[in-house]
């Protein structure tokens, strides 16, 4: 199978926005000889891409193929960003339940990004940096392998999961600022102990890393990510007010402008139960409401928090559609925490945190419960860091020091890492003819593990 042409138009909140001043560069960063190094984190919601040296992704591009009802024509990638009312838009995506699998779609979306309108570059020429998902089993992880070097001809791949680029990120920024403080005159040491959490669209894992190895007895997983978020706000607000079953871009922007993380979800529920007295009440109308006004596609093009000043105005129904809400901002993300709230029979967040570094040496230990970086779109909630916090200092021995850390750019943080070690770490790599040598479940393996 030949990589189909690219053509036609090209390409949250918690998603991030395409560097539009880049999209017209056609010159590239240059490693030895004439070739380039893109850099692909694959999420399953948005693809983050760019090149080994650039300070931030150059394109965002929704990693999903969708059609208008009715019609035959596929719409890949930003071509999807044209349509109004993404109600009308039949998706399929690539991923299912966090793996790649649709490799049909998948194959039409990269040659796309790669192509004329986006990367412009020819694989035979570049050095291929990809993200893939911790316990992606082992016949679709070797099945990626052979497609980008038989399918698309990369010169050179680097795999691993996301986390070990945001592994590598934290022990650098760890070095600099070590060396912006005099620590060793000058000479910043790092961390060799880091534990992502890596909270994205499918999942949540939790991964400790020593030395620029992810300890694989110690990886976590809960089944968690901002796609069962996003589908548990539409249906409860479906069952409450609008029927917004088709709406899942909408219901997702509402979630990432309104949804908060709570500090004491117990407290916050027994204040809104029925029967607590007017004051509880109050609580509920005056401090949790919020509006969501929903797009005319005519006058508005997308859904905008109402400004809570206007709240209290009257509107009538043909002016203005507002979705009301209220328990639904704190309920929904609690179920990071507390996953058996929605009948997922495991634990949350804080005792996958806690499982994950105890099946690590104990020598580890406190480094990892000391350095706990946290990244993907969900940590973005307000309050999510402070929460996690208190929960671990509760469940963590008190002679260990508990420290959560939460970047600004938690979206970009994989990438960013990856851009960087693509340039300064060329072992990460393994070429053409190594994999046409030892075959890509050799390759595989050594791919995984991605010392830096």
């Amino acid at each position: 199978m030949a990589p189909p042409a690219a053509s036609g138009a090209s390409g949250t909140g918690f998603s991030g926005h395409q560097n539009t001043n880049n999209t017209n560069i056609v010159t590239r960063p240059q490693n030895e000889g004439d070739f380039v190094t893109l850099v692909l984190d694959n999420g399953a919601d948005r693809m983050k891409m760019g090149f080994a040296g650039d300070p931030a992704p150059r394109f965002y591009i929704p990693n999903c193929m969708a059609k208008l009802k009715g019609q035959l024509q596929w719409l890949i990638g930003e071509d999807m960003d044209s349509v109004n009312n993404t109600a009308n838009l039949q998706y399929t995506r690539p991923f299912d339940r966090g793996y790649l699998t649709d490799w049909e779609a998948e194959h039409q979306i990269w040659g796309r990004a790669f192509g004329a309108n986006k990367a412009k570059v020819d694989p035979a020429q570049t050095h291929l940096v990809l993200t893939e998902a911790p316990f992606t089993p082992s016949p679709l992880a070797t099945f990626s392998t052979q497609v980008v070097f038989e399918e698309f001809g990369f010169a050179a791949c680097a795999k691993m999961p996301a986390a070990s680029f945001s592994g590598y990120r934290y022990s650098l920024m760890e070095k600099q600022q070590q060396q912006q403080l005099g620590h060793q005159q000058g000479e910043g040491t790092g961390v060799d102990a880091v534990l992502v959490i890596d909270s994205g669209f499918s999942f949540t894992h939790v991964v400790p890393m020593y030395r620029g190895k992810a300890q694989r007895a110690g990886v976590r997983r809960v089944n968690v990510g901002g796609k069962l978020l996003t589908n548990l706000l539409k249906e409860t607000v479906s069952y409450r007010q609008w029927n917004m079953m088709d709406e899942f871009q909408l219901m997702n922007d509402a979630k990432e402008a309104l949804c908060f993380v709570s500090q004491n979800f117990g407290a916050e529920m027994a204040k809104i139960r029925p029967g607590g007295g007017p004051s509880r009440q109050v609580r509920t109308q005056e401090a949790l409401r919020r509006n969501f006004v929903l797009p005319d596609f005519q006058t508005t093009m997308r859904g905008y928090v109402q400004d809570v000043q206007v709240q209290g105005h009257q509107q009538t129904e043909a002016e203005q559609q507002v979705l009301s809400m209220e328990v639904e901002r704190f309920v929904v993300p609690e179920v990071l925490f507390r996953p058996s709230d929605v009948g997922l029979r495991q634990g949350g967040l804080p005792e996958a945190v806690v499982e994950a570094v105890e099946a690590c040496d104990i020598g580890l230990r406190g480094a990892l419960y000391n350095n706990i970086v946290l990244t993907g779109g969900n940590v973005l909630f307000p309050g999510f860091a402070q929460r996690l916090h208190t929960e671990l200092r509760i469940r963590v021995p008190e002679y260990y020091s508990v420290k959560v850390q939460a970047p600004p750019d938690p979206i970009e943080y994989a990438w960013r890492g990856a851009a960087h070690m693509a340039q300064y770490q060329p072992q990460i790599f393994v070429s053409k003819s190594q994999y046409d040598e030892y075959g890509a479940e050799f390759i595989q393996e050594r791919m995984f593990d991605g010392l830096w």
